[in-house]
């Protein structure tokens, strides 16, 4: 392992230093050195001028720069795994500092898939920061299996989503059971029933957001089957997101599923006209936080455990697994 904290070794090379190998890493991800600088707050002269420090140094160009995007030289990939070893090294050295004494802080990188983040992430942000203005929370809104890579390749701490997932190396902490609705256009058959069961969905007509969202995945399994809507025969529609399918089901084309947390903030009109509570058990899904199995933050991971499940509605709370039919993910 390169020691990146001495500047010279026996051998008359100047060790980098942590700062200049993360302006090195940056540059790997972004392949773009105006990218990189803007990332690590600093000029792109002086990125470079480091970087440059650091190949003559070494004595071999790290990034060749005759390439658009910019190339990785066959020394420079070497160098960039074992430039890679030493920052989480020095990140765990970090971290193991930041965990004594009773105070819970430090930088802590979490994944919220899209169909939680919107409702989720108002209801206990300003509460985490308040309780905790030592801990320098970092949140993105990813697909499911770019959390899971993305925890693999330590480049976040967990994430949110739906679980269980069974991945190799990935542990999972139960938060909530979130049950799904039926959301029917106001002249659908189902608009007049006060609960409704899978024989009332015609999976020809049902709105799924796009491949690589689990909600999607998820909903087919309930409804076994492979595919969405065939309503029209000269359109193809996946959605990205959940207000778009809500707006289509509303002007009376087809239906679609919602969580409990995107049907809560519906105005109490259209709960009572397009929404249907499905007959017991519930189709519903799992939430959790899902970390590595050598995650050193465990102090922030239980305080985010304990914001998160105070701020969601009790109502969701009372929810019970024997009560639900939770239904598989694929990642």
């Amino acid at each position: 392992m390169l020691l990146a904290i001495s500047r010279a070794n026996n051998y008359g090379i100047h060790m980098p230093t942590i700062t200049q190998l993360q302006y090195i890493l940056s540059v790997f991800r972004h392949r773009h050195f105006g990218k990189a600088a803007e990332q690590c707050h600093v000029s792109q002269p002086s990125l470079s001028a480091q970087i440059q420090k650091v190949e003559e140094d070494f004595g071999f160009n790290i990034f060749d720069r005759s390439l658009k995007p910019i190339g990785v030289t066959e020394q420079g990939q070497l160098f960039i795994q074992q430039a890679q070893e030493v920052l989480r090294e020095h990140e765990k050295l970090v971290n193991v500092s930041q965990q004594v004494g009773e105070e819970v802080r430090g930088d802590f990188r979490l994944g919220i898939i899209p169909t939680l983040a919107p409702y989720v992430i108002p209801l206990f942000l300003d509460s985490f920061a308040e309780k905790y203005p030592l801990v320098c929370l970092t949140i993105e809104e990813l697909e499911t299996h770019e959390i899971v890579d993305r925890i693999r390749a330590d480049e976040l701490d967990a994430g949110l989503l739906a679980t269980p997932l069974e991945q190799k190396g990935i542990k999972e902490r139960t938060l909530f059971y979130e049950p799904f609705y039926l959301y029917v256009g106001s002249k659908d058959e189902a608009a007049t029933k006060k609960r409704v069961t899978s024989k009332d969905i015609d999976a020809d007509r049902l709105w799924l957001l796009r491949d690589g969202h689990c909600l999607r995945s998820q909903i087919l399994h309930f409804c076994k089957t492979r595919q969405g809507q065939t309503i029209f025969d000269n359109i193809h529609f996946e959605g990205a997101n959940l207000e778009t399918l809500r707006y289509l089901v509303k002007k009376g084309q087809g239906i679609t599923f919602f969580p409990y947390l995107f049907v809560n903030l519906l105005p109490k009109s259209e709960k009572n006209t397009n929404v249907k509570p499905f007959t017991r058990p519930m189709p519903s899904r799992e939430v959790g936080l899902v970390f590595g199995e050598k995650l050193w933050k465990m102090k922030v991971l239980d305080a985010l455990e304990d914001v998160i499940y105070d701020s969601i509605p009790e109502e969701l709370k009372k929810f019970k697994p024997n009560e639900m039919d939770i239904l598989p993910i694929e990642v």
